[in-house]
C-alpha cells in the first residue's frame, strides 16, 4: 500500500549552481544565433553571386539546404533564449 504521494514542491538548484549554468547557456545561444545569421547572409550572397555571374561554386540545392537549416536553427535558438529569460 502506497501511503506517500508525489512531492508537491519542485526541487530547484541553488543559485550558486544555476546562475553560471544559465550564463554559459545564454552565451551559447547568442553564439548560435550569430552563426545562423552569418550562414544566412553568406549563403544568400553566394546564391545571388552564382545567379548573376553564372559561376557554379555550390549546387543550388546545397545552398537552399544551408539557408533552411540556418533559419531553423536560428529560430530554435531565439525561441530557447526567450524561454530561458
Amino acid at each position: 500500500m502506497l501511503i506517500a504521494g508525489p512531492p508537491t514542491d519542485r526541487l530547484r538548484l541553488p543559485h550558486q549552481a544555476w546562475d553560471p549554468l544559465m550564463l554559459v547557456l545564454r552565451y551559447t545561444l547568442w553564439i548560435g544565433m550569430f552563426a545562423c545569421v552569418a550562414a544566412l547572409v553568406t549563403s544568400g550572397a553566394l546564391y545571388a553571386y552564382q545567379r548573376s555571374s553564372g559561376a557554379q561554386i555550390l549546387a543550388n540545392t546545397t545552398l537552399f539546404r544551408i539557408l533552411c537549416c540556418s533559419a531553423l536553427v536560428g529560430s530554435a535558438t531565439l525561441l530557447a533564449n526567450v524561454l530561458i529569460a
